[in-house]
């Protein structure tokens, strides 16, 4: 994931390069800056299908869980769809 954020003055700077573990890869200062950082896109896979870590799978909780959920900012409960099962 790459988080953008404009630099000072207009902005706090600060863009992140996170890798599908969720480890930052780089972090840039709040000035402008230009960046180069190669992604391994392989990762995301055993990331998607073990969970980070190998502990969790978010988007697996959230669509057995979801539809529960209590979401004010969604409109309350069952504001979430799961996703279509792609097994």
């Amino acid at each position: 994931m790459v988080s953008l954020n404009a630099p000072s003055p207009h902005g706090f700077g600060r863009t992140v390069v996170v890798d599908p573990e969720g480890s930052v890869r780089y972090e840039a200062g709040s000035g402008e800056e230009q960046i180069t950082v190669t992604l391994d896109l392989e990762q995301a896979a055993p990331a998607r299908e073990r969970g980070s870590f190998g502990i969790n799978r978010m988007l697996d909780q959230l669509d057995r869980l979801g539809p529960e959920l209590n979401l004010p900012m969604y409109g309350g409960a069952g504001g979430y769809v799961p996703r279509p099962n792609t097994r």
